[in-house]
């Protein structure tokens, strides 16, 4: 086991874990295990297995408690939920070896990104950053800390979809670092000091880590890297990096991350919105003292888990936007995005001393209107991105896609660029920037065919195995009541019915209210009349939006074509609009 392989296995496709899974081939090897690609022979799909390796040195006793662990912090991970999360199917056990059934997404990881095409600029490390950063929020909600947050665990599609993966060694907030057998978990270039000393860590550690890899895109090297694996502990310990000289005023996040003192690391709040400001183009280039000083705060009480939608951040603080070094007030340029007019953007004088405090007040989680709202990478969309073969969940390549319309001569605001402040089109392989006449815009497969009936726009694969539906009016209802009214009612009618997610969705600029509602049954979703009755999947994103508008995204397809159908949807959630 020591080159990760595993017994039993001599080619493609020779084993089948747990009677279900059937390895094909080996996707990469770390630390803790062994990815596979394999085919779920039950549901027809592509998904990954991880396989947990073991130190040969450990006896019985301590591997089974290592197997355990591992089984109980996978089911944990498995709680999570989220588009910048890759989701865990399935925990199983095959000769007494636990294996953990992920998502399979086809994607290049940040570290091949840098390794192969070299730095990002500051903007699309910004982007990387902030979409990691939902993520980690999104476990640290559900009590669950990813422990080993490192650019070869954040996947890149081609698409632009950002995932942060191999949540295998995630654990509780606030467990031991160290194991029974005084092993550290994790890479060690990336543990923050706390862990590195065998603290207790919270959600700070893994921002520390986050930190380090918005250093390695821009600079394309970890600043505590060391020929041992002690002398690079001892690195972390005691040893300030070196400035990053290509950063910009990504300086300002990846300084404020990297302090040793994780009460003095910026807190997810406030690097939310200083990222924010990066992508945006609204921070400044002054020196970290432009950021407001923190002071430490009595600790606030622990946000409730599934207790609706997640609390606002403070607006005590802000970045400081581009040209305005005063107090402001208003919702213009200068407020806090989603602070209640009137809310004050202030900039400290320069004499205020570096990380004057940067004080970890108590963790709010990131205010759902700010989610992830933003146009795929730029650096994907210039061509530049993952190999667009057979990447990015097997979405169909060919020539860049033409503009069409449906009812309308030309396209209203800008042209297909998903990102309203860039002036160039942005083309997606095998999608064709559509401007519907019902009243939206957004990316469509190529050769898809579209019908209306009343307030339903369905756009088919000609192959007859993607149903893709826009509805336009819903009737006015919060859109989490009205999918847990219809859940509760298909729950009684539906054979075989599961909900595999209904939750709150992270609010995009104009959005009022959101929710995601994802099911699976045995039915047809082309007909719901029909006899034939085979495993299906379907997924739903309802919205509101302060124009008015009242939108549903559905797509459903038999399980067997959910991998692909699932694809469809990740393309175009993040390029639909509002006309």
């Amino acid at each position: 086991m020591a080159n990760g392989a595993s017994p039993g296995i001599s080619g493609r496709g020779t084993r089948v874990v747990a009677g279900r899974y059937r390895l094909t081939e080996v996707l990469g090897r770390g630390g803790m295990g062994t990815v596979w690609r394999a085919v779920d022979e039950t549901l027809h799909r592509d998904v990954a297995v991880k396989e947990l390796r073991l130190p040969d040195y450990l006896d019985d006793e301590e591997r089974e408690i290592q197997q355990q662990r591992t089984l109980r912090e996978a089911r944990t991970a498995a709680r999570i939920t989220h588009e910048n999360v890759v989701t865990i199917h399935d925990v199983v056990e095959d000769s007494g070896i636990p294996w953990i059934v992920m998502e399979l997404v086809e994607a290049e990881s940040l570290a091949d990104v840098i390794k192969n095409r070299g730095t990002l600029t500051p903007t699309d490390a910004a982007e990387i950053g902030l979409r990691v950063l939902y993520a980690l929020v999104a476990a640290e909600q559900k009590g669950v800390l990813h422990r080993d947050v490192k650019p070869a665990n954040i996947l890149v599609t081609v698409h632009g979809r950002v995932v942060l993966t191999d949540f295998g060694i995630a654990t509780e907030a606030g467990a031991q670092t160290l194991t029974a057998t005084g092993m550290l978990v994790g890479s060690p270039n990336f543990l923050a000091p706390e862990r590195a000393s065998g603290l207790r860590p919270e959600l700070a550690a893994d921002l520390w880590s986050l930190g380090l890899v918005m250093y390695m895109a821009v600079e394309g090297r970890n600043p505590f890297d060391r020929p041992t694996m002690i002398s690079t502990l001892n690195s972390i310990l005691t040893e300030d990096p070196d400035p990053p000289r290509r950063a910009g005023t990504l300086a300002v996040v990846i300084d404020g991350l990297l302090q040793k003192d994780p009460e003095y690391r910026l807190p997810a709040k406030e690097v939310e919105r200083l990222l924010l400001g990066v992508v945006r183009g609204e921070l400044t280039q002054a020196h970290p003292s432009a950021v407001p000083p923190h002071v430490p705060s009595a600790p606030g009480p622990a946000p409730v888990a599934d207790s609706g939608p997640p609390p606002q951040m403070s607006a005590a603080t802000t970045f400081v936007p581009a040209n305005r070094q005063t107090a402001t007030s208003g919702s213009g340029p200068g407020s806090v995005p989603g602070s209640a007019p009137g809310a004050m953007s202030t900039a400290v004088p320069d004499s205020a001393p570096p990380h004057a405090g940067y004080a970890a007040g108590p963790y709010a989680p990131p205010p759902a209107h700010l989610g992830p709202q933003y146009p795929p990478i730029s650096f994907v969309l210039r061509g530049n991105g993952v190999d667009k073969g057979d990447k990015g969940y097997a979405y169909a390549g060919g020539p860049s896609p033409t503009l069409q319309q449906q009812g309308q001569s030309q396209p209203t605001g800008p042209s297909p660029s998903i990102s309203a402040n860039t002036g160039a089109p942005t083309t997606i392989p095998g999608y064709t920037w559509t401007v519907d006449e019902a009243g939206f815009s957004m990316f469509v497969p190529n050769g898809w065919s579209r019908t209306q009936s009343g307030a339903q726009v369905d756009y088919t694969d000609p192959r007859g195995k993607t149903l893709l539906r826009i509805g336009i009016d819903n009737g006015g209802a919060a859109p989490l009541d009205n999918f847990t009214t219809i859940d509760a009612n298909f729950a009684k009618i539906k054979q075989n019915y599961k909900t595999v997610q209904l939750d709150p969705y992270p609010l995009r600029a104009g959005w009022q209210e959101a929710a995601v509602w994802e099911i699976t049954w045995n039915g047809n979703p082309f007909n719901p009349e029909s006899p034939a009755l085979k495993p299906s999947h379907a997924i739903d994103l309802g919205f509101r939006t302060a124009k008015g508008g009242d939108f549903a995204i559905y797509v459903a397809a038999f399980e067997a074509d959910w991998s692909t159908a699932k694809a469809v949807y990740d393309t175009i959630i993040p390029t639909f609009r509002e006309n």
